[in-house]
């Protein structure tokens, strides 16, 4: 999937690639973007969790049936917890999306050999490291929110 989305990006008119709107777009469609091995591995740790719980709730009920009760209510009370996060993710995407693109380009920038010479030659380390601790600074300050 992340490759056709790739495929399609090389294909794009000249003037769209720095459309900041459009860059938004694509770099949401990449990071939403699933590969059926990622289902496939999300389906065998649902699995695997059925099962332990199976296991360790049957020895539990050997013990002690509250424990049981005691598990199944904790259970569904962090599933909520994890329902709610993942709704703030996705209400905070679109004012994150525009701080992880400019983050990633700056990483790209810092470890790409590419642009060495040039972060040497002019000294770009500390303005780099700088930039990107305001970045990371925002992007937390909107996570916080």
């Amino acid at each position: 999937m992340k490759d056709n989305i790739m495929k399609k990006c090389m294909y794009m008119p000249y003037e769209f690639l720095e459309d900041p709107d459009i860059l938004t777009l694509k770099d949401r469609a990449y990071n939403s973007a699933i590969s059926p091995f990622d289902l496939l591995l999300t389906a065998c740790n649902i699995i695997s969790q059925f099962l332990i719980f199976a296991f360790f709730g049957s020895l539990l009920a050997l013990h002690s049936p509250i424990f049981i009760v005691y598990s199944i209510v904790s259970s569904v009370i962090y599933m909520q917890f994890l329902k709610a996060a993942r709704n703030y993710q996705q209400r905070q995407k679109d004012k994150t999306t525009k701080l992880r693109r400019k983050l990633n380009y700056i990483k790209n920038v810092s470890s790409n050999f590419d642009y060495a010479k040039e972060v040497r030659l002019f000294n770009l380390h500390k303005w780099l490291e700088d930039l990107a601790n305001n970045f990371f600074g925002d992007y937390y300050s909107v996570q916080k929110k």
